[in-house]
């Protein structure tokens, strides 16, 4: 989004893609993100980008529940850090290739 040319929502049409394909854990944490993005970021972003960004992502909220808790066992925090990682790189493959 930085990076990105005023006017030019590549970085929120790809993330919109893999939005569109992915689940669980990953989905909730690309969701999250783009939520934080409009809220964080909306003098930044364009009338057009927050629109898409609440059409598509609606209010998930301020907080994300991975489901993490004190008593989660190693298998449990993996499987959740390797979505996130997982939905990360799917991300930034589609956006630079």
């Amino acid at each position: 989004m930085e990076d990105a040319d005023e006017g030019d929502a590549i970085w929120l049409t790809t993330a919109l893609a893999v939005l569109d394909h992915v689940e669980g854990i990953a989905e909730m944490g690309l969701r999250h993100v783009l939520d934080v993005l409009s809220r964080d970021f909306a003098l930044s972003l364009s009338r057009r980008e927050t629109k898409l960004i609440r059409r598509e992502v609606g209010r998930p909220g301020p907080e994300l529940d991975l489901g993490i808790t004190r008593d989660s066992s190693v298998e449990e925090i993996r499987d959740v850090v390797l979505s996130l990682l997982r939905v990360s790189v799917e991300y930034h493959l589609a956006l630079h290739h």
